[in-house]
């Protein structure tokens, strides 16, 4: 690729295969562009592997077209080169969730996202690094969940028949009253460390996830913070309650309710903590998962505005 070359990497198979049906529509209805290629991906990990050669060759930007797990591989990708060597990254949301496009305020009509994505102008947004107990790492760029948040992408990853955000919806239902797990953790925050038995953690750079729970409703993806969440040990019945007050944000006037800003947070755990990442699950029960230290990389990448 020449130095000046932008790369749109595209998951066909992101929003349960409707992304590679608006590709080829945005595609057939605007000419090519000089210095731009299309990559569809085949495989897990494949954008991964596309965003790193297109990086070691000097590529300018690359797109992620798909949603966010689409997004956290091209990410993983990029960040394998030195900053001064990093494409920037451009968003083409065409996922079932795509809630780092909405946190950035880059939700618009494909046309138009990708104008933006191509030619607007890059500006710093925030990474994170994760590594567990096994020696396992990985960079994400919006949430990492643990607990009930990850046993809820688990309970979507069965459900076939939806689409879009209902999926998230149902399984988070589904999760309060099936997997109510309290699970006792020692939390070190910036070297402050806390005890607490918790239903629900997560970690997260920007304020929405699961296509539009608003889980940490003061993050920014930009402002050299990470946004710690979390729920302690109450009844199903309390958890159904908070389920409206999280698609709006308020939940964060109930005592069982916590919030802590951080730069780095060390978790311990007295069982298994599943992990989603960007809503992709990173780590089952089966991983066995008991620590965990998360790293913030401020101005890490740059995003194309």
């Amino acid at each position: 690729m020449e130095s000046d070359s932008a790369l749109v990497i595209t998951n066909p198979a992101a929003n349960r295969g409707r992304c590679g049906a608006h590709v080829a529509a945005l595609r057939s209805a605007h000419p090519a562009t000089p210095n731009v290629r299309w990559i569809a991906t085949e495989r897990a990990g494949h954008a991964t592997e596309l965003a790193t050669i297109a990086a070691q060759s000097g590529c300018r930007v690359v797109v992620a077209a798909g949603g966010d797990g689409t997004v956290n591989e091209i990410v993983n990708g990029l960040m394998t080169v030195p900053a001064a060597q990093r494409p920037a990254l451009g968003l083409l949301p065409l996922g079932s969730g795509n809630d780092l496009a909405f946190n950035c305020g880059l939700l618009a009509a494909p046309a138009s996202a990708l104008q933006r994505a191509l030619h607007g102008t890059p500006a710093a947004l925030d990474a994170a690094l994760i590594v567990d107990d096994a020696g396992r790492s990985r960079h994400y760029i919006n949430v990492a969940g643990m607990l009930f948040d990850a046993a809820a992408l688990m309970q979507a990853m069965r459900i076939q028949y939806l689409r879009g955000p209902l999926i998230y919806l149902v399984a988070v239902v589904r999760t309060i009253l099936q997997n109510h797990f309290p699970t006792r953790i020692t939390l070190l925050v910036d070297g402050e460390t806390s005890q607490h038995t918790l239903l629900m953690l997560t970690v997260a750079n920007g304020a929405r996830e699961g296509g539009g729970f608003i889980c940490a409703p003061q993050a920014l993806p930009d402002d050299g913070w990470l946004d710690y969440v979390s729920v302690t040990e109450i009844s199903r019945l309390q958890m159904l309650r908070l389920l409206p007050e999280f698609l709006r944000g308020t939940q964060g006037r109930f005592g069982s309710v916590q919030f802590k800003r951080g730069r780095t947070f060390e978790i311990s755990a007295d069982r298994a903590v599943p992990v989603h990442l960007d809503g992709e699950l990173w780590a089952d029960y089966a991983a066995n998962v008991r620590h965990l230290r998360i790293t913030l990389l401020p101005g890490a990448l740059r995003l194309m505005r």
